[in-house]
């Protein structure tokens, strides 16, 4: 509950004149009944019809001021809350964007959903209940004791009963629930994975005839989380009767007993009348926090969620005391751009096995540069250590002489545009993608960059051109088609260092060679890295390293290495380039 602490500490002024209006919102509910004894005592008992209109303006001004404080402390509580909630929101997002990508699979996608949405809007609900249902309740117990013990100190021990029994269970009642309570959330975050995997693998699922397995797979989920809510439920059942009861026992007691207060003189009728409204409001206000109690520990879990991201910090950092990104822009500007890994290692945490070993190349500005090896040699991980996603164990990557580590990162990956493996569209529009990183691109650019791309022929075939709607993922694109729009994004950036990881898998031989052929004139000043499986894709690069069992076995040439190097050799073979 840190965040909201501290919350509470920045914004105590709003929060403080919500509770004010709350508070004169409370005794302005409260002044009706003991105006209505005032009536009835006052004015219809002694016929006094001055009294009777004197006091029912004062009632209607009561009414108004109530009204008015009213809408004015939902106001301030309302403003408080969402602005709460808005705060969460981005730095949640804020964090989010400077964790690796292995922290943020620490919490899960479904997860981070559930809290970034529900979880956040338990908070605010948490927060406008409190203060327009829970709060009240003691204010309003408290001032209708007062008010009853000044009618009638023996009759105010009949709503002091009925309220200490209600509370207290109350407070039984939510302690018995609390385990179910606290287990909500998590079950929610269940539900919305298996959800989440149900929509994005649907095609799949359609495919291998899988739909029933899928669909009572969700529905034993959703049952558990229906019936942890049943049992919640039936727990706080009892209460709303209980309070009824307890009602109707407290109007028949004052009744009776200030009855016979006022055949005995001791007590006016319409002290009866007051009490008896003092007592139904303040177990109306019971009432109301009893429903929304249950929510309480749900959302102090939500909170609480939101605060366990948020106090993750980031595996990469920047080191500290570093200058402005202008002094390293200008000494990489120095000089033609170059790239050097230098004995570099490194493994994912919490594995035994390195996943890169001692690896060294160079690359200067203007060569096409090329990886290829197995399946799981680290071709991509090169990558990821290159834009810093994952920080190298041990050797040193240098940009123009520079260490990465020694750069800011938004420094370092400024000088790099990368494409990666699993095509990935924004929603939007075409031209929302192509702008991704280029936001003044103009029309002219984005046709030039598309038709380098090789998309321009089946964009310009759309009825809405670079205006056509991209579904979430691109998944109104085929799988050609969103790669070269992924391509277009990255030659969009202005970088000078092109990384394209296994980019060029889902395009046929064709448009793979007019790319290749495009690339090599447009990037011709720049360091071009092409991560690949087909041999025919780097055949042209000035350099190729294979990789096998986390270590470079070759370097050179595509010609040179299919005369000197096995694994090189094998993948040729495998590919039909050699027999």
């Amino acid at each position: 509950m840190k965040i909201l602490r501290t919350y509470i500490k920045e914004n105590i002024g709003i929060l403080s004149l919500g509770a004010l209006f709350l508070t004169l919102n409370t005794f302005a509910t409260l002044a009706i009944p003991f105006q209505i004894s005032n009536i009835i005592n006052l004015g219809i008992m002694k016929k006094d019809i001055d009294m009777v209109y004197s006091t029912s303006i004062k009632m209607v001004i009561i009414l108004i001021v109530g009204t008015a404080t009213g809408i004015i402390a939902n106001h301030f509580v309302a403003l408080f809350a969402t602005n709460f909630t808005k705060k969460n929101r981005k730095l949640l997002i804020r964090n989010l964007e400077s964790l690796t990508v292995d922290q943020v699979n620490d919490f899960g996608v479904a997860s981070l959903v559930t809290r970034m949405g529900n979880d956040n809007n338990n908070a605010q609900r948490l927060i406008v209940a409190f203060f327009q249902m829970i709060l009240p309740s003691p204010i309003m117990a408290v001032i209708s004791i007062f008010m009853t013990i000044k009618l009638s100190p023996t009759l105010a021990l009949i709503p002091l009963f009925t309220i200490l029994v209600f509370a207290l269970a109350i407070v039984l009642t939510l302690f018995k629930s609390l385990p179910y309570i606290l287990k909500v959330q998590k079950k929610l975050d269940r539900m919305t994975l298996v959800l989440r995997e149900r929509f994005i693998g649907a095609k799949i699922i359609r495919a291998f005839d899988n739909s029933k397995k899928e669909r009572d797979k969700f529905n034993d989920v959703a049952q558990e989380y229906t019936d942890n809510y049943i049992i919640i439920n039936k727990k706080f059942a009892l209460l709303s009767p209980m309070a009824f009861a307890l009602m109707s026992i407290v109007i028949t007691l004052i009744i009776f007993f200030g009855a016979m207060k006022v055949l005995n003189n001791t007590l006016e009728i319409g002290s009866i009348t007051a009490i008896v409204e003092y007592s139904l409001t303040t177990i109306a206000a019971l009432i109301m926090s009893s429903m929304v109690l249950v929510q309480m520990p749900k959302a102090v879990v939500s909170i609480e969620r939101i605060e366990e991201v948020l106090n993750v910090t980031s595996e990469i950092k920047d080191k500290e005391e570093l200058k402005d990104n202008s002094y390293y822009e200008d000494i990489l500007k120095q000089n033609p751009i170059s790239l050097t890994f230098d004995n570099v290692c490194f493994r994912y945490k919490g594995a035994e096995k390195q996943i890169l070993k001692n690896i060294s190349f160079s690359v200067k500005a203007g060569e096409r540069f090329a990886i290829v090896g197995a399946t799981g040699s680290g071709k991509s991980t090169i990558a990821k250590v290159l834009l810093r996603l994952n920080d190298i164990e041990s050797g040193r990557i240098l940009i123009n002489g520079v260490d990465a580590l020694d750069l800011p990162l938004n420094c370092l990956r400024n000088q790099i545009s990368y494409t990666p493996q699993k095509a990935y569209i924004f929603s939007g529009k075409i031209k929302d993608n192509f702008r991704f990183t280029n936001k003044n691109m103009t029309d002219e650019e984005m046709i030039k960059i598309a038709k380098i791309a090789q998309s321009y022929d089946f964009i310009d075939s759309l009825p809405d051109k670079f205006d056509s709607f991209v579904a979430q993922g691109g998944i109104n694109f085929s799988g050609g088609q969103k790669q070269r729009l992924s391509i277009a994004r990255a030659l969009s950036k202005d970088a000078n260092i092109y990384l394209f990881d296994d980019s060029f898998s889902a395009l046929d031989y064709a448009t793979d060679a007019k790319l290749r052929k495009e690339l090599k004139t447009f990037l011709k000043d720049k360091i071009t890295i092409i991560i690949a499986q087909r041999l025919n894709t780097i055949a042209d690069a000035d350099k190729i390293i294979v990789l096998k069992d986390s270590e470079i076995t070759g370097m050179g040439t595509h010609q040179e290495l299919l005369e000197s190097n096995q694994e090189y050799i094998e993948l040729a073979k495998s590919q039909g380039i050699l027999e």
